[in-house]
């Protein structure tokens, strides 16, 4: 996957990061390191499409996604401070971000992605007692 951001910026009130250009070709790693505030998140937010940039675009494999809807991109990231649902278990809380998909296919899904990463022990166990 080649990931590219030409000219992007994001305008707050008192911030403005960017213009951003950088490409990410595949199989490269990036690290965003910076001091709270810099725009780390928000650069992030603007990739997976939680953000609307103000100016320029960004490519996925060629591909201009700057105004494709987030779920279309198929671009996650897992943030700073989880966000589950402690009333749910495991199960219940990796379905419910895929509760739209067909009910089968999803089960088979979720069963294949937890065994392959030795963690089916784990679906029934409450999100509280991991």
């Amino acid at each position: 996957m080649t990931l590219e951001i030409v000219n992007v910026t994001k305008s707050f009130p008192g911030f403005t990061l960017g213009p951003i250009n950088l490409k990410l070709q595949d199989n490269m790693i990036m690290v965003l390191i910076g001091p709270t505030g810099s725009g780390k998140s928000t650069l992030l937010n603007l990739i997976v499409g939680l953000t609307k940039p103000d100016k320029g675009s960004i490519y996925i494999n060629d591909v201009d996604i700057t105004n494709m809807p987030t779920e279309s991109r198929r671009i996650g990231y897992s943030f700073q401070n989880p966000s589950l649902f402690p009333h749910l278990n495991v199960y219940e809380n990796i379905v419910f971000g895929i509760r739209k998909r067909d009910r089968d296919n999803r089960k088979l899904q979720i069963k294949r992605l937890v065994e392959s990463f030795g963690l089916s022990h784990l679906l029934d166990r409450n999100i509280l007692g991991l």
